[in-house]
């Protein structure tokens, strides 16, 4: 029985910019543990909460603790969490910005990544930084075009 000491055992994804002005409010992310009963009408109430700064999230991740829960000053419980942080809109590997953070880091980022990463066939790659040569794509049929490319 976990009475007491609930868990989830889920991966929950957010979105997020991490802005560069490290003292801007916006950089603060607070997760609050609630409770609410439903069998009575009773609105939820915050059992409690920590705080993280994105630069220190991104800096160290994946970041993998248990962290001190409180409520206002006093002492709610623990919460154990993985978190990650993946670079871009598909996550790491994706950006030829990568290499700069550092090969080994980068590969190792890029098994955490949300999306998978495919490697192209050899004949797509720019040889000089292995990014992806643009093609000329073809007009789909199912979009009338008056003037076809």
């Amino acid at each position: 029985s976990n009475y007491g000491s609930p868990q989830w055992d889920q991966s929950k994804h957010f979105p997020v910019v991490v802005l560069q002005d490290y003292r801007h409010p916006f950089n603060w992310v607070q997760l609050d543990v609630l409770w609410f009963d439903p069998n009575t009408q009773m609105e939820h109430e915050v059992l409690g909460s920590v705080s993280f700064h994105l630069h220190d999230i991104v800096r160290s991740a994946p970041v993998d603790a248990t962290f001190d829960l409180f409520d206002g000053h006093a002492y709610a419980g623990e919460l154990s969490l993985v978190m990650l942080f993946n670079y871009g809109l598909f996550g790491y590997g994706y950006s030829v910005q990568q290499p700069a953070h550092g090969a080994a880091r980068m590969l190792e980022n890029i098994d955490h990544s949300l999306f998978p990463r495919v490697h192209p066939p050899p004949s797509r790659l720019e040889p000089k930084r292995q990014t992806l040569v643009p093609r000329a794509v073809q007009h789909p049929p199912q979009i009338p075009f008056r003037n076809k490319a």
